[in-house]
């Protein structure tokens, strides 16, 4: 009697064998713990990329220097640098993507420094505010020079960054200007007129043909107020 009762238990219990298949099908498929599924860091250039980007600190310091765009130069101000990009106090208006020039003097560097850069963002205020607001372009810098990164590097040990004695001093660019373009829309009765600062009166109307966009058309240029 007790043998059959035995015998009876264990044919209804299911075997140890037949509970892990039973909870391997029950497990969802988000519950997954494989090595497959879990999120993996960024390696090879992705990493390294990420790298440089975080390590390329900004340093706050003020050193003048000329930048040279499409359709004119200008006398301007770093205010910021860093191995990899600029900010540059200017009121000239470029657009983001737009690549220029940016020439400074060093006294640790015996040449002139030409950087080339990429307009990354553009952050505009009023001519009147720009002592205040401090406006200007934010630069994205192209392959800087080795003796532009050694002179960050010192700096970053403790030395001095200071002006030399002139950016070009072979070629002095002439003074930035204000001056007022008049447009009118090529196909309509529309005008109206924007400030251009310039260099010169043929680079104030290719600056404002370009901030004004297609369809519109030059009146006059005159000098600012």
């Amino acid at each position: 009697m007790v043998t059959n009762c035995i015998g009876v238990f264990l044919s209804q219990a299911p075997s140890s064998v037949n509970r892990r298949r039973h909870a391997s099908r029950q497990l969802p498929a988000h519950a997954s713990r494989t090595s497959r599924d879990r999120p993996t860091a960024p390696s090879g250039r992705g990493r390294t990329v990420l790298t440089q980007a975080r390590s390329a600190k900004r340093h706050k310091w003020r050193l003048p220097c000329e930048i040279v765009y499409e359709g004119g130069r200008q006398r301007s101000f770093v205010l910021d640098l860093s191995a990899t990009g600029l900010f540059v106090q200017t009121g000239v208006r470029l657009k983001p993507g737009a690549e220029i020039e940016v020439r400074l003097s060093l006294e640790s560097v015996p040449q002139p420094l030409v950087l080339r850069a990429r307009v990354a963002r553009a952050k505009q205020v009023p001519q009147q505010l720009m002592s205040v607001a401090q406006g200007g372009v934010g630069l994205r810098l192209l392959s800087p020079p080795r003796s532009y990164l050694d002179a960050l590097r010192n700096f970053e040990e403790g030395s001095v960054l200071r002006a030399g004695s002139d950016v070009d001093p072979a070629s002095p660019p002439p003074p930035a200007l204000r001056f007022r373009v008049r447009v009118k829309q090529s196909d309509g009765p529309r005008m109206r007129a924007v400030q251009i600062q310039a260099s010169s009166p043929e680079s104030a109307r290719t600056l404002a043909l370009r901030e004004v966009g297609a369809g519109w058309e030059i009146v006059a240029v005159e000098p600012a107020a």
